[in-house]
This record gives C-alpha cells, sequence and structure tokens, in this order.
C-alpha cells in the first residue's frame, strides 16, 4: 500500500472510491473538495491509500490555506463538513491518519483539525491531539427518485 497526495490523475479513482463506500458523504467528493478550494482559495491536500494495482482502498480529505500564524490543514472546514478517513480496513486508516499526522506536525502547520465521519468511526488518537470535542449529527437515508414518484 502506498499513499499519495490527490492530483488530478487520481481524480477519477477517487471519486469511484468514494460512490462505491457505504460510509462516504458528500463532503468526500471530488466536486465538493473541488466548491471549497475555489470558494476558500485553499489548496487541496486530500490523501489516498492505493493498493499494489493502483486502486484506491481509503482516501482523507483535506484542505489547506495560509493564516498568519502559518498553515491552517483541516478535514474539513465549517461545522457540518464531516470529513475524516474513509477506508476499506483498520490498517489502511492508520497509514492514512500517519500521512497526515505528518503534515499536521510539519513545522509550518499552526493548526490541524479533523472533523470525522458521522457514519465511520476510526481511531484519530495517533494524531497526539491537545484538544478535542464531541460533535452529534443526523444522517438521513434519500432514496432514488423512483421510489418516491408518486403513482
Amino acid at each position: 500500500m502506498r499513499i499519495s497526495a490527490v492530483d488530478r490523475s487520481l481524480h477519477g479513482l477517487h471519486d469511484r472510491f468514494v460512490r462505491a463506500h457505504p460510509d462516504a458523504l458528500l463532503y468526500h467528493s471530488r466536486a465538493y473538495l473541488d466548491f471549497l478550494c475555489e470558494m476558500l482559495d485553499a489548496d487541496d491536500r486530500s490523501l489516498v491509500a492505493l493498493d499494489p494495482t493502483g486502486e484506491v482502498i481509503g482516501a482523507l480529505p483535506a484542505i489547506s490555506m495560509q493564516g498568519p500564524a502559518g498553515t491552517v490543514l483541516n478535514s474539513l472546514p465549517f461545522y457540518g463538513s464531516h470529513g475524516g478517513i474513509l477506508a476499506t480496513r483498520a490498517a489502511v486508516a492508520e497509514h492514512l491518519l500517519a500521512a497526515f499526522t505528518s503534515l499536521a506536525v510539519a513545522p509550518e502547520c499552526a493548526s490541524a483539525t479533523v472533523v470525522e465521519n458521522l457514519r465511520e468511526r476510526w481511531s484519530y488518537a495517533a494524531l497526539g491531539a491537545s484538544l478535542g470535542d464531541d460533535r452529534i449529527g443526523q444522517v438521513s437515508p434519500i432514496g432514488h427518485e423512483a421510489d418516491h414518484a408518486a403513482g
């Protein structure tokens, strides 16, 4: 397994993985990440885990911006924009978190935040966070239009 920054060459593989993952939220999608980066003039720092064949087996959305004290790294910004890890197994999640942690502890990084996915629970203890909070949210599954057609 290797961890890679998501560049344009990986966008299709990233989106295919996100669309197929049962715990993915819209916040993991390329469209949402591209929207955030454009709106905030931020840098996409998303990570993917690739298996030996080059298939995506994990993803961690993240963006960064320059602030007065240095780089601010978020997965993801704004209350309600849940980022966090999508992975096929715990070992993949651990590797993604290690790669994110290396970005977070870089000297130029002033702050790093992970707002975890509401539907998936990986341990973020390896981040060594000095602060934490608990958040709640509501997830309402919405079926396909055909499921709700009058008739």
